[in-house]
């Protein structure tokens, strides 16, 4: 979704004009309806992330609606701010460490720890 987002002027354009800092009023779309057209669906999610909890790869512990919240703030922030200052990061390039940093927070220390392992193996070849 960040990707399209950074690569498609006309989906910027658009959520240039949903995320406008305007009165609000009945004609505006909704928050729901804005997370649509970038791509987010909370069903989805929501599978995603029991699957990944059944897997052991999102700690068991962890309350979902507000794993959702949180992601779903987090990648509204990213949007909002990088449509502020297009110039000040490559979304489309920096899209896959974003995403992967985001969910990282959501992984049992176990799998954190065995992330940087493995990180640390591969930079050291």
């Amino acid at each position: 979704g960040l990707q399209y987002i950074a690569k498609i002027p006309r989906q910027q354009a658009l959520l240039k004009i949903l995320y406008h800092k305007c009165e609000f009023n009945d004609e505006m779309l909704a928050e729901g309806v804005i997370r649509e057209k970038m791509g987010f669906n909370p069903q989805t999610l929501r599978e995603v992330l029991q699957a990944c909890q059944q897997q052991g790869c999102v700690a068991n512990n962890l309350d979902l609606d507000v794993v959702m919240i949180i992601i779903n703030g987090a990648f509204s922030g990213i949007v909002q701010n990088w449509l502020m200052n297009m110039a000040g990061y490559d979304l489309y390039k920096q899209a896959p460490a974003l995403v992967d940093n985001v969910l990282r927070m959501f992984m049992p220390d176990e799998n954190i720890t065995k992330l940087i392992h493995q990180t640390n193996e591969l930079s050291v070849m």
